[in-house]
């Protein structure tokens, strides 16, 4: 008998609340980079997240759900955005992120995820280090941006959790 899976990437999301520092930090990397009315290829995400875990790819339906009981547990938790941003580029595309700073209570809660899911056998393998960031815009590979001038650090709280299981998206309130 073949097991059907969920085909797409599966993570654990902090939805990051719409500030006006945040929506700020958008605007300004928009109107930076052209993106408003510029190349179509570039966007800013309408709603920003941090990913706390990419847990792979094509699990099964069984996975999905047991990825979904690891996390509907967690608390809300406040990030601090650094003030600075950086560019991370792979072969998917290039990125403006916003730096979060990586606080106890955010190591805290990304481990107890960890743990939940390696209990349930679960994959927590990264392909990168961890560098807790918001992105605030997203371009084609190898696009060169420009970061934006260093402002205050601030604090903005997370109160849903995005869980995304192949296509499908679900949120929760923290």
């Amino acid at each position: 008998m073949s097991v059907r899976k969920l085909r797409g990437g599966h993570a654990v999301m902090l939805v990051v609340d719409r500030t006006e520092y945040v929506a700020g930090l958008q605007h300004l990397a928009g109107r930076q980079m052209g993106a408003e009315d510029g190349p179509p290829a570039w966007k800013c995400p309408r709603e920003s997240h941090l990913t706390l875990q990419f847990v792979g790819r094509d699990l099964t339906h069984r996975q999905a759900g047991d990825m979904i009981a690891a996390a509907i547990e967690m608390l809300p938790v406040p990030i601090i955005l650094t003030g600075e941003t950086e560019v991370f580029g792979t072969s998917k595309g290039t990125y403006l992120v916003a730096l979060v700073e990586k606080t106890g209570r955010l190591q805290q809660c990304r481990d107890l995820l960890r743990s939940r899911l390696e209990d349930l056998g679960l994959p927590t393998r990264d392909d990168f280090e961890w560098r807790p960031h918001v992105t605030l815009l997203e371009a084609p590979p190898r696009t060169q941006l420009q970061l934006l001038e260093r402002c205050a650090p601030e604090e903005v709280r997370c109160h849903q959790l995005e869980i995304k299981y192949g296509e499908r998206r679900m949120l929760v309130d923290l």
